[in-house]
């Protein structure tokens, strides 16, 4: 339940229709800045971490009969097997891959590509040399010029997956300085991704919370303000254009911590309150 007595102490309204205008007029209409979108950082470092093998591959570029020299290279270099599937943009280095939908027994081929031996048997050559046809890794050797450069696009790629991670992250650093600001203002400590457990010297934390991470704790004495951020993105293209801003939402979690009534924990926003 909103507390309208507490905003009315920073803000000009008097009644909850006020707070949420007040609210919307300072939505945001994004949280990304321009270091948001690649996290180039981590692509080089994974491309970086299979320099080596990615030049042997170089070397089978423009092979006339890339499906003997591929089994030549793999046996002399076994290393090279590793980054087989980052060439067809997978990310795992074992997992299943259907030869045969209508044969259940057999028709699921378990591919394993983490191999630091030296021999490999005919069978997992096989293996590989089916895989990289049917996979269409076969054709690259005919129309990339360098499998470093290549890599490097396909982790750029396979990194826009990372964004919804990001956001949140991304909202969290925005806000980290006001937040900071407001704290020092009011003379109090800032805790930022924390541990609830890491409260604990100023009271009790109940068992469910102690090791979820908060991204802000703002906290003076034995009082303890848990702020959770999240970005919502609306996803309306239509209302986009009107330029309607896109949502984002701060749900504030407030604590009390080893009062003179026991330790408490109040969550407004939510559905849930503990006490003891």
């Amino acid at each position: 339940m909103v507390k309208l007595e507490l905003y009315r102490q920073f803000y000009d309204v008097s009644s909850i229709e006020d707070l949420v205008k007040l609210f919307q007029e300072g939505l945001v209409v994004t949280n990304r800045t321009a270091d948001f979108f690649v996290d180039w950082e981590k692509v080089k470092r994974h491309v970086d971490d299979i320099k080596i093998e990615l030049s042997l591959w170089n070397s089978l570029i423009g092979s006339s009969d890339i499906e003997s020299d591929f089994i030549h290279l793999i046996k002399a270099y076994p290393e090279v097997i590793k980054t087989i599937p980052i060439l067809a943009a997978i990310r795992d280095r074992e997992f299943p891959v259907i030869i045969d939908f209508f044969d259940i027994e057999k028709g699921i081929k378990e591919m394993d590509f983490n191999k630091n031996r030296s021999f490999i048997t005919e069978s997992e050559t096989r293996d590989y040399v089916n895989f990289g046809r049917n996979a269409g890794i076969f054709l690259l050797f005919d129309y990339i010029k360098n499998f470093y450069d290549y890599v490097l696009g396909v982790e750029v790629g396979m990194d826009t997956h990372a964004r919804k991670n990001r956001s949140g992250k991304a909202m969290e650093l925005l806000l980290k300085p006001i937040v900071e600001e407001s704290a020092n203002r009011l003379g109090c400590n800032v805790l930022f991704q924390n541990k609830f457990k890491s409260v604990a010297p100023w009271g009790k934390v109940p068992h469910f919370l102690a090791n979820r991470k908060s991204d802000f704790i703002i906290y003076s004495d034995t009082k303890l303000v848990n702020i959770e951020v999240n970005y919502i993105q609306e996803q309306d293209r239509s209302r986009r254009r009107s330029s309607t801003p896109i949502s984002t939402g701060i749900t504030s979690l407030f604590q009390t911590i080893g009062d003179s009534s026991g330790s408490q924990m109040e969550t407004c926003g939510g559905a849930q309150r503990v006490s003891s």
